[in-house]
Protein backbone atom coordinates (compact mmCIF):
# COMPACT_ATOMS: atom_id res chain seq x y z
CA UNK A 1 0.00 0.00 0.00
CA UNK A 2 1.90 2.61 -1.35
CA UNK A 3 -0.44 5.02 -3.38
CA UNK A 4 -0.05 8.57 -3.21
CA UNK A 5 -3.48 10.23 -4.72
CA UNK A 6 -3.30 13.58 -5.46
CA UNK A 7 -7.03 15.16 -6.29
CA UNK A 8 -8.28 18.90 -6.64
CA UNK A 9 -10.75 20.63 -5.62
CA UNK A 10 -11.53 17.68 -3.16
CA UNK A 11 -14.60 20.38 -2.16
CA UNK A 12 -16.28 23.16 -4.05
CA UNK A 13 -14.77 26.88 -4.52
CA UNK A 14 -17.39 28.04 -1.72
CA UNK A 15 -16.17 25.89 0.78
CA UNK A 16 -12.42 26.08 0.06
CA UNK A 17 -12.98 29.62 1.05
CA UNK A 18 -15.27 28.81 4.06
CA UNK A 19 -11.99 26.71 5.20
CA UNK A 20 -9.52 29.61 4.14
CA UNK A 21 -11.77 31.79 6.55
CA UNK A 22 -12.05 29.60 9.65
CA UNK A 23 -7.98 28.77 9.60
CA UNK A 24 -6.78 32.29 8.84
CA UNK A 25 -9.29 33.57 11.52
CA UNK A 26 -11.57 35.90 9.55
CA UNK A 27 -14.30 37.48 12.22
CA UNK A 28 -13.57 34.59 14.24
CA UNK A 29 -10.87 33.59 16.98
CA UNK A 30 -8.72 30.48 15.60
CA UNK A 31 -6.26 30.05 18.03
CA UNK A 32 -2.64 29.15 17.23
CA UNK A 33 0.03 27.66 19.22
CA UNK A 34 4.02 28.08 18.33
CA UNK A 35 5.88 24.43 18.56
CA UNK A 36 9.52 24.55 18.35
CA UNK A 37 9.58 21.57 16.21
CA UNK A 38 7.41 20.68 13.13
CA UNK A 39 6.52 17.00 15.00
CA UNK A 40 4.32 18.99 16.71
CA UNK A 41 4.15 18.85 20.46
CA UNK A 42 1.50 18.64 23.03
CA UNK A 43 0.48 22.60 23.98
CA UNK A 44 0.22 21.84 27.86
CA UNK A 45 3.37 19.88 28.42
CA UNK A 46 5.44 20.69 25.63
CA UNK A 47 6.94 17.54 25.53
CA UNK A 48 8.29 16.32 21.82
CA UNK A 49 5.53 14.20 20.05
CA UNK A 50 6.77 10.23 20.96
CA UNK A 51 6.16 9.68 17.29
CA UNK A 52 8.69 12.12 15.78
CA UNK A 53 12.59 11.42 15.15
CA UNK A 54 12.87 14.56 13.99
CA UNK A 55 16.12 16.39 15.83
CA UNK A 56 14.96 19.38 16.94
CA UNK A 57 18.32 20.99 15.37
CA UNK A 58 17.21 20.05 12.15
CA UNK A 59 13.83 21.40 12.43
CA UNK A 60 11.32 24.47 12.24
CA UNK A 61 9.33 26.11 14.47
CA UNK A 62 5.41 25.77 13.63
CA UNK A 63 1.93 26.96 14.42
CA UNK A 64 -0.56 24.69 14.81
CA UNK A 65 -4.31 24.44 15.97
CA UNK A 66 -5.32 20.72 17.18
CA UNK A 67 -8.57 20.02 16.03
CA UNK A 68 -8.83 16.41 17.17
CA UNK A 69 -6.04 14.51 19.54
CA UNK A 70 -6.08 10.84 19.95
CA UNK A 71 -9.63 10.41 18.59
CA UNK A 72 -11.55 13.59 20.55
CA UNK A 73 -12.75 16.69 19.34
CA UNK A 74 -9.87 19.10 21.11
CA UNK A 75 -11.53 22.74 19.46
CA UNK A 76 -14.44 24.28 19.19
CA UNK A 77 -14.00 25.08 15.16
CA UNK A 78 -13.64 20.38 14.57
CA UNK A 79 -17.39 19.98 13.29
CA UNK A 80 -17.32 23.25 10.76
CA UNK A 81 -13.95 21.85 9.46
CA UNK A 82 -14.71 18.96 8.87
CA UNK A 83 -18.62 19.46 7.38
CA UNK A 84 -17.46 19.73 3.77
CA UNK A 85 -15.52 16.59 3.85
CA UNK A 86 -17.96 14.97 5.20
CA UNK A 87 -20.59 16.96 2.29
CA UNK A 88 -17.83 15.91 -0.40
CA UNK A 89 -17.03 12.35 0.62
CA UNK A 90 -18.07 10.62 -2.46
CA UNK A 91 -15.22 12.48 -4.29
CA UNK A 92 -12.63 10.87 -1.70
CA UNK A 93 -14.28 7.60 -2.01
CA UNK A 94 -14.13 7.71 -6.15
CA UNK A 95 -10.58 8.86 -5.85
CA UNK A 96 -9.61 5.82 -3.74
CA UNK A 97 -11.52 3.35 -5.35
CA UNK A 98 -8.47 1.62 -7.16
CA UNK A 99 -6.41 1.86 -4.02
CA UNK A 100 -6.32 0.00 -1.00
CA UNK A 101 -6.10 3.40 1.25
CA UNK A 102 -9.38 4.14 2.86
CA UNK A 103 -10.73 7.49 4.34
CA UNK A 104 -13.20 6.43 7.28
CA UNK A 105 -13.94 9.80 9.57
CA UNK A 106 -15.12 7.15 12.73
CA UNK A 107 -11.88 6.54 12.98
CA UNK A 108 -9.79 9.93 12.77
CA UNK A 109 -6.87 10.13 15.27
CA UNK A 110 -6.00 13.27 14.58
CA UNK A 111 -6.84 16.59 12.95
CA UNK A 112 -4.69 19.90 12.83
CA UNK A 113 -4.20 23.10 10.78
CA UNK A 114 -0.57 23.93 10.47
CA UNK A 115 0.65 27.31 9.93
CA UNK A 116 4.18 27.86 8.60
CA UNK A 117 5.32 31.15 7.97
CA UNK A 118 7.79 31.60 4.92
CA UNK A 119 11.50 31.30 5.26
CA UNK A 120 13.58 34.13 4.23
CA UNK A 121 16.74 31.29 4.74
CA UNK A 122 15.50 28.04 2.98
CA UNK A 123 18.31 26.15 5.00
CA UNK A 124 18.01 22.97 5.51
CA UNK A 125 16.10 22.78 2.55
CA UNK A 126 13.20 20.83 4.22
CA UNK A 127 12.06 19.90 7.55
CA UNK A 128 13.63 16.03 8.74
CA UNK A 129 11.73 12.92 6.90
CA UNK A 130 8.74 11.49 9.34
CA UNK A 131 5.84 9.53 9.59
CA UNK A 132 2.79 10.93 11.69
CA UNK A 133 2.13 7.94 13.63
CA UNK A 134 3.42 4.72 15.21
CA UNK A 135 0.43 2.78 14.13
CA UNK A 136 -1.05 1.56 10.72
CA UNK A 137 -2.64 5.16 8.80
CA UNK A 138 -3.76 6.81 6.56
CA UNK A 139 -2.60 10.86 6.13
CA UNK A 140 -4.48 12.72 4.12
CA UNK A 141 -3.10 16.82 3.85
CA UNK A 142 -5.55 19.47 2.63
CA UNK A 143 -4.12 23.10 1.06
CA UNK A 144 -5.40 25.69 2.53
CA UNK A 145 -3.48 28.11 0.40
CA UNK A 146 -1.28 27.83 -3.03
CA UNK A 147 2.32 28.01 -2.01
CA UNK A 148 5.72 27.05 -3.35
CA UNK A 149 6.70 24.29 -0.69
CA UNK A 150 5.82 21.27 -1.58
CA UNK A 151 4.86 18.07 0.66
CA UNK A 152 7.85 15.70 -0.70
CA UNK A 153 8.08 11.97 -0.13
CA UNK A 154 11.06 10.08 0.69
CA UNK A 155 10.36 7.89 -2.56
CA UNK A 156 11.29 10.63 -4.70
CA UNK A 157 7.68 12.06 -4.98
CA UNK A 158 6.25 15.43 -4.52
CA UNK A 159 2.65 17.06 -4.10
CA UNK A 160 2.80 21.16 -4.57
CA UNK A 161 0.54 22.96 -2.46
CA UNK A 162 -2.82 24.39 -4.46
CA UNK A 163 -5.88 25.54 -2.40
CA UNK A 164 -8.61 23.24 -2.58
CA UNK A 165 -6.04 20.10 -3.45
CA UNK A 166 -5.75 17.10 -0.96
CA UNK A 167 -3.14 14.59 -0.95
CA UNK A 168 -3.44 11.01 0.58
CA UNK A 169 -1.39 8.17 1.26
CA UNK A 170 -0.38 5.48 2.94
CA UNK A 171 1.21 6.87 6.73
CA UNK A 172 4.12 4.67 6.79
CA UNK A 173 5.78 6.74 3.94
CA UNK A 174 8.38 8.86 5.13
CA UNK A 175 7.90 12.50 3.57
CA UNK A 176 8.83 16.20 4.92
CA UNK A 177 7.47 20.27 4.40
CA UNK A 178 9.89 21.49 1.61
CA UNK A 179 10.77 25.15 3.07
CA UNK A 180 8.68 27.93 1.56
CA UNK A 181 9.42 31.55 0.07
CA UNK A 182 5.54 32.08 0.67
CA UNK A 183 3.46 31.09 4.22
CA UNK A 184 2.12 27.35 4.16
CA UNK A 185 -1.42 26.27 6.29
CA UNK A 186 -2.50 22.93 5.32
CA UNK A 187 -4.82 20.45 7.50
CA UNK A 188 -3.38 17.26 8.18
CA UNK A 189 -5.49 14.41 9.17
CA UNK A 190 -4.41 10.64 10.27
CA UNK A 191 -7.05 8.08 10.07
CA UNK A 192 -6.37 4.52 11.71
CA UNK A 193 -6.67 1.69 9.44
Amino acid sequence: MKDIIVIDDVIPENYQKYIFDIVMGKNIDFPYYYYTMSGVVDKHDRKPNPFSLIEKKNDIGVFAHRLVKEGKNNSEHTNNILHPFHLFKNRIDENLSNTKLNIDFDKLVRLQANFITERKRLLPYHTPWHVDQNVPHVVMIYYVVDADGKTLFKNGKSVKPKRGRCVIFNGELEHSIQLSKSYRVVLNFNFLL
